[in-house]
């Protein structure tokens, strides 16, 4: 996930919002008043439309005093009835059709999670949003329509109580409407996910052991294989001598592959005439692999057996051991020198009646568990990144290579370019006895070779406040996106402040205050990596993803509540049908507010609106100038009155994208919580102007009437 402008905590974030807010809110506050007093002169005059002022200020100041939550609560029941009477359910039932068809259409890719949970959460934004923009938008003017709105305003209701009932009642619609969808969407990702793989017997491949004497434990890799295709992919997995594998990363996710490695002997009897001599006969004849295995072990050494030969037809072993065998320990010698041997102990020594090491390879002795890394709700810890330039000096940012989206700066590889991030808060509380490093690199390619190739870099840890003490370099290799995590244990190789080479402890060498360097490294002449801060960041643990799911669908209803706000308030003076074309005006512009408000500030290339249709009209490029002259200076006075509107508009307009959180659960990090109390804030901040604002249009409307 690319985080371009990380999100300031709410302690950083508050002042300065409150301030932006107030200032609009008084700015809105005095166009109102003098609107409002210009339009009561023209239709009064003067005197009557001040005494109509204070009355009504007076009014206000009553009513919101004798605010009753009663009838609040009251009014956002009749919301809400009125809203199931007008078939709301329709909108469920269209949700529940796409999920039972949408496998059909949805193939996993890349990244079969973010699909789903993508697509989940669009449709769920569109039929709630589009319900509760309906309801809001047609339920005011049509009871002013049918006189129904006298049976509510004869009793004592005040005219604020009518705006709040409403928002109120058709943002618990929407809220019950989402709770259901995104329900029923966490029910579809989990079943569209879960699937299950085989070991496909017919793909092993056996790999070289080492030779005698070297070393071989339970780690030692001995076989690979293929994992059978479910959902459009399969894995390519390799085994250890102790029976566990791990199936390579695909389609974002990786499973465990486990072998029942259990010797299975039939029997043993001691030599007679040699004690430390027993014959070990096995259930089936030991296949070629394992046969091979058993000799490696007799020719390494170990403990409990001096030598071991196998027989020709491999059902037979001959173990010597280190001391005689008496006849009540003969089982359990044999029991614990085979296994001892094989690398994994028997549950029981009383029982002996086990051997083959390497069942026939039909897949029955393998297991493969379930999807790994599909969805997680990962907490990094983010760093600061700086630069070096390929003489080793520090740089603000790095080389630019013609890239249009200047987020990444680029290093350049064989050089002593590097990018350094500086995190803060690397303790043994957080992280434990290792550090889980997460980074994604990207590529830049001076000549192009093999597209395919991958691209090798080093990363190595340096204490920021003694850079000498640094770790040895760790190599890795890119393909231009995430690589795999690079796990740092508490020893480390590197050298110390006097330049010898010897074992750094993670925390008290590296990060003795907390404080830790990462310098990335490109390794590769002609190669360049491109990083930005936000590529690189360290894992302590994973959050529940459930409570993630929950706080981006809760981050998703306020953006909902803010357009069932713009919908009554406008409903309040305008028709159903301009109401709604309204709210979907001030819906649509929000979607672009970000867009707007680079258009304001003129960071767009190409100009403002009548700088971009003069170069249109004339077929100039965005980069080309403008001549000098009286045109020129008429285009850029008429933009600048369009970016004075546009940089106005952009303060008021809600604006939607920010709410918009689906990309951290997709992507697989954690929602904080600072992120949803600043949601709410933001919603607040839309609604309060919103309800008041709608509160004087009603009652003027009353007036009128």
């Amino acid at each position: 996930m690319v985080l371009e402008s990380p999100v300031d905590p709410l302690s950083v974030w508050f002042p300065g919002a409150l301030a932006s807010w107030a200032i609009v809110a008084v700015a809105l506050a005095v166009i109102g008043v003098v609107v409002g007093l210009l339009i009561g002169v023209v239709r009064f005059g003067p005197t009557a439309a001040a005494r109509g002022f204070v009355d009504l200020m007076a009014d206000a100041g009553r009513d919101w005093l004798h605010t009753s939550p009663r009838r609040v609560w009251a009014l956002a029941v009749l919301a809400i009835r009125e809203s199931v009477r007008n078939r709301i359910v329709v909108a469920l039932a269209v949700f529940a059709a796409l999920l039972m068809f949408a496998g059909w259409f949805l193939t996993g890719g890349n990244d079969p999670a973010k699909l789903y949970i993508e697509t989940v959460f669009e449709w769920t934004a569109v039929l709630v949003a589009l319900v509760a923009l309906l309801v809001a938008a047609f339920s005011l003017p049509n009871d002013i329509k049918h006189r129904t709105i006298y049976t509510v305003v004869t009793k004592p209701v005040r005219a604020h109580e009518i705006l709040l009932g409403r928002i109120l009642g058709f943002s618990l619609v929407a809220a019950g409407l989402l709770a259901i969808m995104a329900g029923g969407g966490y029910a579809f990702i989990g079943r569209m996910l879960d699937h299950r793989h085989e070991v496909d017997a017919t793909a092993f491949e056996d790999l070289e052991l080492p030779p005698p004497g070297g070393k071989f434990d339970e780690n030692t890799l001995v076989e690979t294989g293929r994992l059978s295709t479910a959902g459009d992919h399969h894995h390519r997995f390799s085994l250890s001598a102790g029976g566990i594998g791990v199936a390579e990363s695909e389609s974002g996710h990786w499973h465990l592959v486990t072998k029942d490695v259990t010797p299975r002997i039939a029997g043993a009897r001691i030599d007679p005439g040699d004690a430390t001599r027993v014959l070990v006969r096995f259930t089936e004849p030991m296949d070629p692999v394992a046969a091979a295995k058993a000799e490696h072990y007799r020719l390494s050494g170990g403990q409990g057996v001096r030598s071991a030969s196998i027989s020709t037809d491999n059902r037979t072993a001959t173990l010597e051991l280190d001391a005689p065998a008496r006849v009540g320990e003969t089982q359990v010698a044999v029991a614990e020198a085979v296994t001892s041997r094989l690398g994994k102990a028997l549950a029981s020594t009383e029982s002996v009646t086990v051997v083959d090491r390497d069942p026939p390879r039909d897949g029955s002795a393998y297991e493969v568990g379930p999807p790994e890394d599909l969805l997680r709700a990962r907490m990094p810890t983010y760093g600061k990144l700086q630069f070096t330039g390929k003489d080793g000096e520090a740089r603000p940012r790095g080389i630019s290579v013609g890239s249009e989206w200047d987020y990444r700066s680029y290093i350049e590889g064989a050089t002593q370019a590097s990018g350094v991030w500086t995190f803060d808060g690397v303790t043994e509380d957080r992280f434990g006895d290792s550090l889980r490093l997460e980074l994604t690199v990207r590529l830049f390619r001076t000549h192009k070779g093999r597209i395919d190739q991958t691209t090798r870099g080093t990363i190595q840890l340096r204490n920021p406040d003694a850079p000498r003490i640094i770790t040895q370099p760790r190599d890795f290799r890119s393909a231009d996106g995430p690589i795999a995590p690079a796990v740092f244990v508490r020893s480390l190789r590197g050298t110390n402040a006097s330049g010898e080479t010897t074992d750094l402890d993670l925390y008290e060498d590296l990060a003795p205050g907390g404080r830790l360097e990462v310098v990335v490294k490109c390794a590769e002449s002609g190669q360049f990596f491109g990083i930005a801060q936000a590529d690189a960041y360290l894992l302590a643990r994973d959050a529940s993803y459930g409570w993630n799911y929950v706080k981006t669908a809760c981050a998703l209803l306020l953006p909902v509540i803010v357009v069932v706000a713009i919908a009554v308030t406008a409903s309040t003076v305008l028709s159903s049908p301009v109401a709604l074309l309204a709210t979907c005006f001030s819906l649509l512009c929000g979607l672009s507010v970000d867009y707007l408000d680079r258009l304001a500030n003129n960071q767009l290339y190409g100009g403002g609106p009548f700088e971009a249709a003069y170069r249109l009209e004339n077929r100039m490029n965005l980069m080309q100038k403008l001549d000098d002259g009286a045109t020129k200076t008429t285009i850029e006075m008429a933009d600048s009155v369009v970016r004075a509107v546009l940089w106005c508009a952009t303060r008021v307009l809600p604006d939607v994208a920010s709410f918009w959180r689906v990309d951290y659960l997709a992507s697989g990090f954690y929602v904080p919580d600072e992120h949803l109390a600043i949601l709410a804030l933001r919603a607040l901040g839309y609604i309060a102007p919103l309800v008041i604002g709608g509160y004087f249009l009603l009652k003027t409307r009353e007036v009128a009437a």
